[in-house]
């Protein structure tokens, strides 16, 4: 992955050098490249965003390995869903530590 993020302002570079390309269509490859910085950032932002509503909703109660609602369930368990032992006070600790629990 590494590679990728050196290769993508290497190949702007490259292109920018290139006397085939015109100046007015400079703008494509860097374009592009903020594309790519950007939407693993907006993905995660989105994602976490959406583990927070769940985990409001469910009054923050929920399985860490699937997400899945533990409201009415006890302190801990098995998760019905995906089978994951929980423990509530424990998975409130790793939600917390995930940025999820504000």
């Amino acid at each position: 992955m590494l590679v990728f993020w050196l290769l993508v302002p290497i190949g702007v570079l490259v292109v920018m050098k290139s006397e085939a390309v015109q100046p007015e269509h400079l703008w494509i490859p860097v374009l592009l490249w903020m594309v790519v910085l950007l939407t693993p950032r907006v993905l995660g932002w989105w994602h976490l965003r959406r583990y927070q509503k769940l985990f409001r909703a469910a009054g923050g109660r929920l399985c860490v390995s699937c997400g899945q609602d533990l409201r009415g369930l006890g302190e801990s368990g098995i998760c019905p869903e995906c089978g994951h032992a929980f423990d509530v006070q424990l998975d409130r600790r790793r939600w917390k530590a995930a940025g999820i629990d504000e």
